[in-house]
């Protein structure tokens, strides 16, 4: 299971990703091509809308408390990989210096 340091530090990469995604104006409707309502990401957009859709597709669970250390890694990997490639360059590092515990 993922440690309360890897916990605590997915929640502030959550944060950090919907502050820097303000920052840079992407909001929902960049984000899901949505046509009509521009809605701030915020972390919980962040958790919900695109951390655990991923996470779901990748090793089968939606529940966070579930993931093994790795999986974080790999989770995270995936997302900023994207983040980098389809919204100007986005990146926000994780929070720990060790993501593995």
């Amino acid at each position: 299971m993922r440690t309360d340091q890897q916990s605590s530090a997915l929640h502030l990469w959550f944060r950090h990703v919907a502050e820097a995604m303000g920052e840079k104006e992407i909001d929902m409707q960049a984000l899901m091509k949505a046509k009509s309502v521009s809605v701030p990401i915020t972390e919980t957009i962040v958790k919900e809308v695109i951390w655990k859709p991923i996470q779901e597709v990748m090793v089968g669970t939606r529940s966070t408390t579930k993931l093994e250390k790795m999986e974080v890694s790999e989770i995270f990997d995936v997302l900023n990989r994207h983040f980098a490639e389809k919204f100007k360059g986005l990146h926000v590092p994780f929070p720990s210096d060790d993501r593995e515990g």
